[in-house]
């Protein structure tokens, strides 16, 4: 296959993950080159060019200026951006072989929609990482080597996030994307099948530091009904002491008979670290019989991709140079619009419903990024002398 050529929007907290993963994919024999990162702060452009030797630019016409001709691109900026970019990007490089954007496509589902319009044709996908844990494929071959369907699904996702510096349009942009991408996997939910929210209950509140328009959602709780059959709750919040991210699962047979919880664990302790576990749940008694798992340990990454192990695997799926995971599909532009609807709807229920409370003191304000560790880091990788392997997990919190 040809080089993958990529231009990346953003060297940000999320860019820079990227950025990690495709150096350590090239370095592994990837056939991959990042030919530019595109970074409006001066400051952090500056800090890039003086750690890494890369082609920095402030716009995404410097990379045409300047005759860079990329046939992949990483969307990583802010979210409020997304949709700016990403049609920039449809108008200025339409050789564009893939498009991959963080995580939510857009904030908006009339976005969503003219983003999907610019792109009919080519492909475009969303980092939705969770999907490429081994141990997601593992219940995806569980559930269709026993004829299983999910009968209920009940989700925790959310984090500690109090005066964060971050830009953030609230917990459900921040936080349901991943959960909701899940769910339609898992649950075989096609893009436009019938879906209805049953309940919204959501907080919003002054918890953040990130120059919002206005105090933003900090908690939801939502129940809703997919297929006319799946029974959904959900759970998030940006205010919990740690983050917490749980699928629990019934499944059932053909005759919607419920056979099976599942319990899975999310990046606990730390990314990548996942935990799946099957129970039956057809004894009498209160009792229930665990019938497989699969515990992913810290061993069970190479050392220089713990914490980014499942990033790589969505973009060795995404750019065609590998096949990790054979049996999860790289999402598609319709159900990522599907995604958006969803979480647009649930967006304006939880809006037009929920209570407030400032609480929240001002904080002392102090650099928390980091961003000369991380490119410090980054720099002793490209130059091959990272000897210090616990340097890698600079993202533990994120």
């Amino acid at each position: 296959m040809h080089k993958r050529r990529i231009l990346l929007i953003g060297g940000g907290q999320a860019g820079l993950r990227f950025l990690r993963a495709c150096m350590i994919l090239e370095r592994s024999g990837a056939n991959l080159n990042i030919v530019g990162v595109v970074e409006s702060c001066l400051e952090r452009r500056n800090l890039l060019k003086h750690h890494l030797d890369i082609n920095v630019f402030a716009d995404l016409t410097e990379p045409l200026q300047n005759k860079i001709q990329p046939n992949s691109a990483i969307v990583a900026v802010p979210e409020p951006a997304h949709a700016e970019v990403l049609l920039t990007l449809a108008r200025l490089y339409p050789e564009l072989e893939i498009v991959i954007c963080e995580k939510p496509l857009t904030h908006t589902l009339e976005e969503a929609k003219a983003v999907a319009d610019a792109y009919s044709g080519k492909r475009i996908t969303v980092n939705f990482v969770e999907r490429y844990s081994p141990a997601n494929e593992h219940l995806i071959n569980f559930i269709r080597n026993n004829n299983r369907k999910v009968l209920r699904a009940s989700c925790w996702w959310g984090k500690y996030r109090i005066k964060d510096a971050r830009p953030t349009k609230g917990v459900i942009s921040v936080e349901l994307a991943h959960p909701v991408d899940l769910v339609l996997l898992l649950c075989n939910v096609e893009p436009g099948a019938p879906y209805h929210i049953n309940s919204v209950i959501a907080e919003s509140s002054n918890f953040s530091t990130g120059h919002a328009e206005k105090a933003p959602l900090d908690s939801i709780y939502a129940s809703l009904i997919l297929n006319n059959a799946i029974h959904v709750f959900i759970s998030s919040s940006l205010l919990w002491s740690q983050r917490d991210r749980r699928l629990e699962l019934i499944l059932g047979n053909e005759h919607n008979e419920a056979k099976e919880l599942v319990r899975f664990v999310f990046d606990n302790p730390a990314w990548d670290i996942d935990t799946l576990d099957i129970y039956d749940i057809t004894a009498q008694g209160g009792t229930m019989q665990k019938i497989d798992l699969m515990h992913i340990a810290r061993t069970d990454w190479p050392e220089e991709k713990f914490t980014i192990g499942k990033v790589c695997n969505f973009l060795e799926a995404a750019l065609n140079i590998g096949d990790p995971l054979p049996n999860v599909p790289l999402p598609s532009a319709e159900h990522c619009v599907y995604v958006q609807e969803i979480l647009s709807d649930l967006e304006c229920l939880a809006q037009a419903q929920s209570l407030h409370q400032n609480i929240f003191i001002d904080p002392d304000i102090r650099d928390q990024n980091s961003v000369h560790t991380k490119l410090d880091t980054l720099q002793r990788i490209e130059r091959n002398t990272l000897t210090d392997n616990s340097l890698y997990i600079w993202d533990k919190n994120y």
